[in-house]
């Protein structure tokens, strides 16, 4: 190769490496996750300058909603100097939400030692945007069945892989076909609106709350065995008993107790997806059928 063509060749290099830092959103990290590089596409993303984001780990972008888990799953696998992908919901400078498809692999140098990591991201904000639409139910704004049931087999996934233990709550408002042929349907859908806006405020972060269907709800207790879920409902058992009578009261006159029936389990080495939501409709069946307004595990 001459003078000429060696400059030629180290000119579409450049090229290429500067297509490369305006398109792909990437960026480099050392073994502590400090990150060390980040290209002009993944600045333009961010809406930070680099000199904002290098020396910081990634953890300033997260959105505070986004569960712990996919971080604690994602170093596992990249300190096991395996491949990592995965979405993660972040926020951007103006406080705008974004997501991201992110792909993460270790970086080794000459001799082979793992020097850092290397983030490879693809903006997938409008494909989630959609598809959450698609998993909410309507009425309440809760997730709906489709969307717990994706959660649940991710929980179960994680519990089978890293003996990350859950436990799964069944929740049914107490004679709520007698309350709708009372008072009406009207009433009856802001009561479970109601019921939702109750749950999501004092639900923990990483839980996953969703409608069953009709007066029936679902709940995933993140990282809560059996004895912290009962000790978790019941709180939630107390809330729901002093609230909803106040609520009907202020906003419709109308002097009436609301209580709910909840039953709870937690899964085995054994299960599948059928068997633990068969367990937990037998333990709300069982605190139905002892008297109602208590909670039940099995």
């Amino acid at each position: 190769m001459n003078l000429e063509q060696l400059k030629h060749t180290q000119k579409c290099y450049k090229n290429m490496q500067s297509i490369f830092d305006e398109h792909v959103i990437y960026s480099m990290t050392d073994l502590n996750g400090i990150i060390t590089a980040a290209s002009e596409a993944f600045c333009h993303e961010t809406g930070y300058q680099e000199s904002d984001i290098l020396g910081r780990t990634h953890s300033f972008l997260r959105s505070s909603d986004f569960s712990d888990n996919t971080y604690a799953q994602l170093w596992q696998s990249i300190t096991r100097n395996e491949i990592w992908e995965g979405e993660i919901k972040n926020i951007k400078k103006n406080g705008e939400v974004y997501w991201v498809n992110n792909v993460i692999e270790p970086i080794f140098n000459n001799h082979n030692e793992k020097i850092g990591y290397m983030s490879i991201r693809t903006d997938i904000t409008k494909e989630k945007m959609c598809e959450e639409l698609s998993l909410v139910d309507e009425l309440t704004g809760a997730y709906n069945r489709r969307k717990f049931n994706i959660e649940l087999n991710h929980f179960l996934i994680n519990f089978y892989r890293y003996s990350d233990i859950f436990s799964i709550v069944m929740i049914d408002i107490d004679h709520f076909k007698s309350f709708n042929d009372k008072y009406g349907h009207l009433i009856g859908d802001k009561v479970l609106k109601e019921v939702c806006n109750i749950l999501h405020e004092h639900i923990r972060k990483g839980d996953v709350f969703s409608r069953w269907g009709g007066e029936e709800f679902v709940l995933l207790l993140n990282k809560a065995d059996k004895k912290l879920a009962q000790t978790i409902c019941q709180k939630l058992v107390n809330i729901m008993h002093t609230s909803l009578p106040k609520y009907l009261l202020k906003n419709f006159n109308m002097e009436e107790e609301v209580t709910c029936s909840l039953g709870i389990t937690t899964p085995t080495k054994s299960d599948s997806i059928d068997s633990l939501l068969g367990r937990v409709d037998r333990a709300l069946y069982l605190a139905k059928s002892n008297g109602r307004n208590r909670i039940e595990s099995l």
